[in-house]
């Protein structure tokens, strides 16, 4: 056979139909079929044709297409407590009944598991300051799953202060795996450069200050890989040292 002109007739099928079959002819030894409907059982038949008119028997097979996944998965806006997520509609499923699967969950917790029908989902119990993991699957009515798409998103930091004299500032502690995410704090007072530090404490005492100057300070956590948060920020003053200590000379 390796020396006779031939080529394959390829017909293929939704198996258990009644459509007519459609067939392709090539002289490739493989063949990619698009425009499959999806999580769908087709079966294939290939049949060798040589060039005479002489035809094998049909070989055949059967392949069941994948459910597509929400793919890509992105993070749409995040706030202290919440955050929206958004994916595109998988192609072809226009006319099918699905809906997605959304698992998240911050480390050393289980996960929260929530469905909907739309192509987004805004989270809304989320804690602060927190780097949450998200993943999104599409679900068929008969339960079959796609892969899992992923993502990470760190919500915003909370309310925090500045306490004087000694000019502390101060906000809610970090919930995310160790070194992973840390605070980055940067103050000046107007016409400075700024002075940025990191700590891994919920608070810093400002130390290098100039009396009686106003000062802005700000705040966002950081991941290892330098992603950041959403900056929150403040502006106080520092206080005119007093004559102290006062004593009496006599």
């Amino acid at each position: 056979m390796e020396k006779l002109p031939q080529r394959f007739l390829i017909t293929y099928c939704i198996t258990g139909t009644d459509l007519e079959p459609r067939a392709v002819n090539t002289e490739d030894c493989s063949r990619t079929f698009s425009n499959l409907q999806p999580d769908t059982e087709y079966s294939v038949s290939v049949v060798t044709v040589l060039n005479s008119g002489g035809e094998s028997e049909p070989v055949s097979v059967t392949i069941w297409t994948l459910v597509p996944a929400p793919d890509p998965l992105t993070v749409d806006s995040v706030e202290t407590t919440s955050a929206t997520v958004i994916w595109n509609q998988p192609l072809g499923l226009d006319q099918t009944h699905h809906h997605y699967q959304i698992s998240y969950q911050c480390p050393g917790t289980e996960p929260h598991i929530t469905t909907t029908s739309s192509s987004s989902i805004t989270l809304s119990d989320l804690k602060p300051a927190t780097e949450y993991s998200v993943t999104v699957c599409t679900v068929m009515d008969n339960g079959k799953k796609s892969k899992l798409v992923s993502t990470t998103l760190i919500t915003n930091l909370a309310s925090w202060c500045v306490s004087l004299p000694w000019c502390v500032a101060s906000w809610p502690l970090v919930q995310s795996p160790p070194s992973s995410l840390s605070p980055l704090i940067s103050y000046q007072c107007p016409g400075t450069e700024p002075h940025i530090t990191t700590t891994s404490s919920s608070s810093i005492t400002l130390s290098d200050l100039k009396p009686d100057t106003e000062y802005y300070v700000t705040v966002c956590t950081v991941r290892d890989d330098g992603r950041k948060s959403q900056l929150v920020s403040t502006a106080f003053t520092t206080m005119v040292p007093a004559p102290d200590p006062l004593t009496v000379d006599c």
